[in-house]
This record gives structure tokens, sequence and C-alpha cells, in this order.
């Protein structure tokens, strides 16, 4: 059987697109599942949206976690995430990759549903469409803020019927197949939720949104899709709204006149803010009036270029990387040789005492022994802190003193030889994490730029492997270097029973 060629998606990869508003628990949720921490991610998509994936090792399968923007992020334009979202999955679609769907995360301690609530479950509805509702789950959280038994979580409660109920709420996604499911403070509950999602792509996919089939199968524009028009409409009220506002806003300063500068400082300022919203709205109008093909264009563009700069930098993580070990394996030779004069079953076969001297551990100091044919140490009470007299293990308190200190680099020639091989080991520990994570990144640019290529071997580390703030997928699926975790936790290894909430 010939060998798997590397631009070939493995059947089991599967991407997950999470979304929810701010602070709905995103990241949270992301780094309970992987065990990673969700904000060592860089962006790598643009200045105007934040999407950042996360490849996790689930079994022998591989689950790509699309961490989204909410819709109501003060530091990304809604339509730019819309639009990035849509060029995201018209990729998938059209390099045949497996989508698993949607987990849309909602706060379960939110009092009312707000406008931007709202207005979010009618873009994940118009993105979705009917038939590929039933990909998308509505993840509650927040469940360890409302004690079982208490007034808390009865309301709680209550407004999880009113979710799954209301037709402008969930209830419009529910009646067509899609489930709900809470979440707790626990990896469990979270991977609960991923097996439940998978399993229903799984057995009933492939998924297919109505949103990929308006972009690639209709060749709609952005404002003609169905999710486009909602922001469309969602636009035009606004600006409608803030015209009326700053109209309004004539008539007390023409009366205020130049008596009350006060006032009408206060009135200036609320115009100035007015006229920033309707920038803004009319911005994000632009987004969705921009071709399709144009937006596909300059992001392919700018992903060829973050690939040619990412090829660099992993080229010189290389060179870093060897350096770190040569240094360490010379370090750890000379501590061989230093080791062995205090043997006393090569002491008789060694004529002439290694030369250690210039990796004196401080606080020893070395004097010849005129009977014998080696040095003899004798530690100092110099640079010998009183709490380290008692310690029965100094590799342990070098340890400990050296992570607390974190020294820098350029205080290496002050360290003692362990203190020196701790931190060369950690360094290079962390600049080979950094390399596969460089390496895994440059495969997914390499689709997104159109640059055809193979994604190398990575460093054997038992580490799991995030891609560091990187788009979706282009045009071919290529395989990353995913490593699993030392040990399984023992809850990882029980099988993992969905919780649903329908």
């Amino acid at each position: 059987m010939p060998a798997k060629s590397h631009l070939t998606p493995s059947p089991g990869d599967t991407i997950v697109l999470v979304m929810g508003l701010t602070g709905a628990g995103k990241s949270t949720f992301i780094e309970r599942l992987t065990g990673l921490d969700a904000g060592i991610g860089h962006d790598l998509v643009s200045e105007t949206s934040r999407i950042t994936v996360y490849p996790y090792l689930y079994g022998n399968r591989r689950i790509f976690l699309v961490d989204t923007p909410g819709f109501d992020d003060t530091r990304c334009i809604d339509s730019a995430i819309f639009t990035d979202i849509a060029f995201y999955l018209g990729q998938i679609y059209k390099s045949c990759f497996r989508l698993g769907g949607i987990l849309y995360l909602h706060r379960i301690t939110d009092n009312r549903v707000s406008g931007s609530a709202m207005r979010s479950f009618q873009l994940v509805q118009k993105i979705c469409g009917s038939q590929g509702a039933k990909f998308a789950r509505l993840v509650t959280t927040m469940w360890d803020e409302v004690p079982e038994g208490s007034a808390l979580y009865s309301s709680a409660v209550k407004r999880e019927t009113e979710l799954k109920s209301t037709e402008g709420y969930w209830g419009w996604m529910k009646n067509r197949g899609s489930r709900t499911q809470r979440c707790t403070d626990t990896r469990a509950s979270a991977l609960s939720i991923l097996s439940g999602l998978l399993t229903v792509s799984d057995s009933q996919g492939p998924v297919v949104f109505q949103l990929q089939h308006e972009i690639v199968e209709e060749h709609m524009g952005f404002d003609e899709t169905a999710a486009g028009t909602v922001l469309n409409n969602h636009y035009a009220t606004r600006w409608d709204r803030l015209q009326g506002e700053l109209r309004a806003l004539q008539k007390p300063l023409l009366k205020i006149g130049s008596s009350a500068s006060e006032s009408k400082q206060q009135v200036q300022e609320q115009r100035q803010d007015l006229e920033r919203q309707i920038t803004a709205v009319e911005t994000g109008e632009r987004y969705l009036r921009q071709t399709v093909e144009a937006h596909f264009a300059d992001k392919t563009k700018r992903h060829r270029a973050r690939f040619n700069h990412t090829q660099d930098e992993i080229s010189k993580l290389s060179s870093e990387i060897e350096r770190l070990r040569s240094e360490l394996e010379s370090l750890k030779e000379v501590s061989s040789r230093f080791t062995q004069s205090f043997d006393p079953q090569s002491r008789d076969s060694m004529r002439n005492p290694p030369e250690v001297a210039s990796y004196q551990p401080r606080g020893m100091s070395g004097r010849r022994d005129p009977n014998s044919s080696s040095y003899t140490y004798e530690r100092s009470s110099f640079d010998v802190s009183d709490s380290s007299r008692g310690l029965q293990d100094g590799r342990a308190q070098q340890r400990n003193r050296l992570q607390r200190t974190k020294k820098p680099q350029y205080s290496m020639e002050i360290m003692s030889n362990e203190e020196r091989k701790i931190f060369l080991e950690r360094e290079l520990a962390r600049q080979e994490k950094r390399k596969i994570m460089k390496r895994n990144t440059l495969a997914f640019l390499g689709m997104l730029g159109g640059v055809a290529t193979i994604a190398a071997g990575a460093a054997t580390l038992q580490i799991p492997v995030v891609a560091a703030g990187i788009a979706l997928f282009g045009t071919a699926g290529m395989k990353l270097d995913l490593h699993k975790k030392k040990r399984k936790k023992p809850e990882e290894d029980r099988e993992w029973v969905v919780s649903e909430h329908d």
C-alpha cells in the first residue's frame, strides 16, 4: 500500500467551531478540554478579527478547535468576523475537510438575553440553516456559580428552559434537531460535550452548513447570504437611529450658544461619540459589500507572506536549538568527568585528574592531597545560604532556586554547573516546543497561502501541541505533529457519558 501523503487529511480529522459572546467561557472551555493555556496562541488572521485554532488529540483522531471572537467583541468588527468565518467555512467545504459542527457557549448567569445575544443566535441560525442545525449545540456555562438547590439555580433552570423554547433564542435550532448541554467546571464535562457533538456529526454527517452552500455553490456575495442579510439589517437600523440622535443634538447646541461653555462641551462630546459610532457602522457595511473573490485573494496573499516569515522563524529556531544542544552536551561531558573524580572505583585507573577548574561548583574549594592523585573538595562557608545547609537533595534545592529567580541568560556566568544545566534543559525544551508550534502553523499557512508544502516531522516531545493563532484551512488538509501526553488521568480512561438537556 502506498504511503499516505501528508497533503491528505486523515479520515478522523475534524474541525469544531467554538462560538459565543465575549465572556461566555470559550477560552476556558478550550483550556479545560485540552489542558493548554488558551492564551498562548497569537493572532495570525487579520487586524480586524481574531480567530485562533487549537489542534487537540482526541483518542486516535485530531480535533481542531476554532476559537472565534464574539459578535459583541469591541476589539473586532462583527462583519469582519463574519466574512472571515465565511472564508474558512468555504475553504473547508472546497477541501472536503471534515466539519464537526459548532459549539455555541452562552452564560446561564445572564438574567436576560441581550440584543447582542439575540443577533448572535440569529447569525448562528443563518450560518447553519435548517439542515445544519442538528450539528450545532448550545452549551450553557457558569453552572458552578449557581449552587444546586439554591434560588439562583432555580432561576438558571428557568432561563435554560426559556432559551430552548423561545423561537428567537435557541428554540428555532432545537426544533430542527439541535441539542443543549450544560458545562460544569470539569474536564469530564468538556469532553462529554465534545463527544456528544462528534457522535452526531459522525453518524449523521457530512456536515454542510447553509453559508457554505451559499458561498461556494451559489456564488453569493457576503451581503446576499442569509447571515449577511441579518448583519446588513442590523447596520441599517443602527445607522438610522444614530443619525436621528445626531440630528436631535443640533437643536440644544444652537440654543446653548456661547454662554454655557461647559454644557456646550458636553454636547460636543456626545456628538463626537455618535459620529464615531456612525463611522463604525459604515465600516461594517463596507466589509459586507466587498466581493468574495477580493476577500479570498487578500487572505491568500496575507497568509502566503506569513508562511514565508514563519519559515524564517523555524530556521532560526533550528539553529538556536542546535546551539543549546551542543552547549548542554559539553556541560554534561564535563560534569561526568567531574563525577568520575569522586568515584572510588575509577580513582586508581585515572592517572591524571580531570580538568574541572572552569566548571567548579560555586561554594566548593579544591586542594590537592599530597598522598593522592586526586583533588579533595571542601564546601566553603561562602556563597551558601543557611537554609540550604540542611537540604539532603542539592539538585532539588538548586532547581527550586533557579525556578524562583528565573535567571535570564546573561546571568549564566554566575550560575553553578547544576544551575546552568537546569537552565539549558528548560530553555531547550521551550525552544523545541516553539519550533513544533511554528511548524504546525506553517502547514496551515501553506494551505491558506496556496503554497504546496508537507508538514515535517516534529521533535519528540511528550507535550500536547497547539498551532498558535492560525487561521483555518486552505485548499488541502495537512497533517500536524501532535503528541499525546505522558499519561492519561484516571478520569480520561473511562467512557464518556453524554449528559444532554433537551
